[in-house]
């Protein structure tokens, strides 16, 4: 079991020569030594998966709301809690499929699968994002996301709590890249040239609201 903080990201090469890219706020279980006919790990956070090519034993992601079944490829999955589940396909194939085996899709390269408890799983074809892995070098790329779903993500890369102060700004969209050697101090001055947006930081919380 590997667990990793707010604010830091792991690597680890398991025993059959998958490597996984964990990140921060996340959990992932895995045995010393896959025994059997399946190699399975499980997953509470995000990591990005480069699996080693094992046709006999095929490995498998488990979340809690799905099951990724891969012979070689390389993905990225992200099922942190209360969030929806998102699953990026970089190289190869993998079948998804719900934990009560009601749902199943085969994806292709650049194919995402979204999931939530109230629409279940969403295959989009050819519409995966460059910002799907680059948390592996450490840079934050945001790719018409809105201020909401950043937010999140920008409080486990810096360890901070974001209020966003006006409501109104939590849907708004935005297309950015954070370096990994800038500061929050950094990347809030670079939202803060987008000139829908002001902030103040105060001790580890960063508030944000509407530029006057």
């Amino acid at each position: 079991l590997l667990t990793t903080p707010i604010g830091k990201d792991f690597k680890v090469v398991l025993a059959d020569g998958t490597q996984v890219w964990i990140n921060a706020d996340s959990r992932l279980e895995y045995p010393s030594r896959f025994e059997g006919n399946r190699r399975v790990v499980k997953l509470d956070g995000e990591a990005y998966f480069a699996v080693a090519k094992d046709a006999a034993h095929p490995f498998i992601v488990q979340t809690d709301n799905m099951e990724t079944r891969v012979l070689g490829t390389k993905f990225n999955v992200s099922a942190f809690e209360n969030e929806p589940n998102l699953i990026s396909l970089c190289e190869g194939s993998v079948e998804v499929s719900t934990l009560d085996g009601r749902d199943r899709k085969i994806m292709e390269p650049n194919d995402v699968i979204y999931y939530t408890v109230k629409n279940g799983m969403v295959l989009k074809r050819n519409s995966i994002s460059q910002s799907a892995r680059s948390w592996i070098t450490g840079d934050l790329k945001f790719e018409n996301k809105t201020l909401l779903e950043m937010a999140k993500v920008i409080e486990r890369k810096y360890n901070v709590t974001l209020k966003i102060v006006d409501g109104s700004l939590a849907e708004e969209f935005f297309t950015c890249h954070f370096r990994d050697d800038l500061s929050i101090d950094q990347a809030m001055e670079l939202l803060k040239k987008t000139q829908k947006i002001d902030y103040k930081i105060q001790a580890d919380t960063v508030y944000l609201f509407k530029k006057r």
